[in-house]
C-alpha cells in the first residue's frame, strides 16, 4: 500500500514536469497556436496568437472564431463563407486543412494579417471531434511583395505596348 502511495506522488510530480515542458514549449513557439474544444471554442492561446491576431487572451478564451468581429478573408481579398473557413472544415470532414492563407483584421495593428493556417482535428476512439490545433504564421510580408511584384508586372505589361508606339 505504501509503495503505491509513492508510486502515485511520482507519477503526479512527473505528470506536473510534463506539463511544465508542455506550457513552456507552446509559450515560446514562434508561432499561433490555438486549441480549440469540439464546438470550435478557443481553449487556449499561446502569446505569439495572441500577438498576431490583435486579440487579448481574456478576449479569445471560449470564444468562437471567425465571428462577425474577426473579418477573415480568403486569399483574393473576398470574405471566407463559414463553412469554407479552414477550422469549420477541419471540423466537418474530420481531416486536416493545411497551408491556406488567410486574412484576419488586426485591431490594433488596424490591418489585415496574413496568415499561413494549419488546422488539424483530433478525434475521439468514436470518431467525433475532441479537440482541434490550429497553428499559423504571419506572412504579411509575404503577400504584401506578392502583391507589389503583381503590380509591377502590371505595369510593366501596360506600359511596354506605348513604349513601343513611341519608336
Amino acid at each position: 500500500m505504501a509503495r503505491a502511495i509513492e508510486q502515485q506522488k511520482k507519477d503526479e510530480i512527473s505528470l506536473r514536469a510534463s506539463e511544465t515542458r508542455f506550457k513552456n514549449l507552446i509559450w515560446n513557439l514562434q508561432v499561433g497556436v490555438l486549441l480549440h474544444g469540439p464546438q470550435s471554442e478557443i481553449l487556449m492561446s499561446n502569446p505569439k496568437a495572441i500577438e498576431m491576431l490583435g486579440f487579448s487572451e481574456d478576449q479569445l478564451l471560449g470564444q468562437q472564431p471567425y465571428n462577425s468581429n474577426w473579418d477573415v478573408l480568403n486569399e483574393d481579398g473576398i470574405p471566407f463563407q463559414q463553412s469554407e473557413l479552414p477550422l469549420s472544415r477541419a471540423v466537418s470532414t474530420r481531416l486536416s486543412v493545411r497551408n491556406t492563407v488567410v486574412g484576419v483584421n488586426n485591431p490594433i495593428k488596424k490591418q489585415i494579417v496574413w496568415l499561413l493556417i494549419h488546422v488539424v482535428p483530433q478525434l475521439n476512439p468514436d470518431g467525433t471531434v475532441h479537440q482541434i490545433v490550429s497553428t499559423f504564421i504571419d506572412i504579411t510580408n509575404r503577400k504584401k511583395a506578392e502583391n507589389d511584384l503583381k503590380n509591377l508586372m502590371k505595369n510593366l505589361k501596360t506600359g511596354l505596348p506605348n513604349e513601343r508606339k513611341s519608336c
